[in-house]
């Protein structure tokens, strides 16, 4: 073999071999950043949604004086609106939706004066309802 041979490959080798280093590098760069952001994202939402059930729950499980009546409605809209914007489409699965909107609707009735007379129970059996379907939904 001759120099004059040698020497272009073992430069070109070299060049191209720092071609594909640099490119390789930066596309795992590009890659691993894409995949530690969606992975941070998706641990954000799962503790944003965790916080969200817990505020429902203390809402609904709260003792309340008569006054306190009127601010409770707007409280649990509120918690419940900031719980379904943590979905993509903007609303909780149906099931959990419903129920949610179910325990609206009692706690409505109450502050409306509408109460059944076993709304404490239905309370209750809603509640449970809500707690299951809220601790499902902590998955993604």
């Amino acid at each position: 073999m001759e120099w004059t041979t040698i020497v272009p490959a073992i430069l070109a080798g070299g060049i191209f071999g720092s071609i594909i280093t640099v490119t390789a590098s930066v596309f795992n760069v590009f890659i691993t950043n894409k995949l530690t952001k969606d992975r941070e994202r998706r641990t954000w939402i799962l503790s944003e949604r965790h916080k969200a059930s817990v505020e429902i729950i203390d809402i609904l499980s709260m003792k309340l004086k008569k006054d306190d009546f009127e601010d409770w409605t707007y409280r649990l809209r509120n918690s419940s609106l900031k719980f379904q914007l943590l979905y993509e489409s903007g609303d909780a699965p149906y099931p959990l939706r419903k129920t949610l909107e179910d325990v609206f609707k009692l706690v409505q009735a109450k502050k409306d004066g509408h109460q059944s007379e076993n709304w404490s129970d239905e309370l209750k059996v809603y509640t449970k309802k809500l707690r299951h379907e809220l601790a499902d939904s902590l998955s993604l």
